[in-house]
């Protein structure tokens, strides 16, 4: 009697089928993975406390934002319906001038004459000169400035935090002066670190 055949099992069917049922079982686990947020480092930040500017004290940059000179109370520049420069102390530590008319020399309307002595401060501002007869309306910490002509005040910019400029008519506001000028300058505050430090 014949034997009946039976059925061989189907290896490549077999494999076939894992194949598939590993590829099947790999995406539900990268499912898995994709379906769980990554906890992410939380970072805080911190403003650092901004300087605080006075229009009679130091400025913390070159550019000063705030002056007393047009109103006579601390007003942000932007605000002053009036023209003000404000040379600052960094920019004359930049700069290193050794008069108050060199510390100027890059302010607006600003003009010295080269060449002219280093005994007074001799500016031209709008137009108007210093060196006739009736002076500019010069202050130190808010004090005018006595002196006319060559009796005129000259500083030395090394005490000086600040030089201040005001150009137009509102200047006769503080004055006998032409119109056009006022100069302010705000004296330095002594500085007693450095003082300990050169003892040293």
């Amino acid at each position: 009697m014949a034997r009946p055949k039976t059925a061989q099992p189907n290896h490549s069917l077999r494999k076939v089928a894992a194949v598939v049922a590993t590829a099947v079982s790999g995406m539900s686990v990268y499912a898995q993975a994709a379906e769980q947020p990554k906890q992410e480092e939380t970072i805080t930040v911190v403003a650092a406390p901004a300087a605080q500017e006075s229009a009679w004290g130091p400025a913390p940059t070159i550019a000063a934002k705030r002056s007393a000179t047009a109103t006579k109370t601390d007003t942000p520049i932007e605000k002053t319906p009036q023209s003000v420069s404000v040379v600052t102390r960094q920019e004359m530590e930049m700069r290193q001038p050794t008069t108050v008319k060199e510390a100027l020399s890059y302010t607006p309307s600003v003009f010295s004459t080269r060449g002219s002595s280093t005994t007074y401060d001799v500016v031209t501002i709008r137009g108007f000169t210093t060196s006739t007869t009736v002076n500019t309306n010069q202050y130190l910490d808010g004090m005018k400035l006595q002196g006319n002509n060559y009796s005129e005040v000259s500083m030395d910019p090394y005490f000086l935090e600040r030089v201040e400029v005001m150009r137009g008519p509102t200047s006769v506001l503080y004055g006998n002066s032409k119109p056009g000028r006022y100069r302010q300058h705000g004296q330095q505050a002594p500085d007693y670190r450095a003082a300990e430090r050169s003892a040293v």
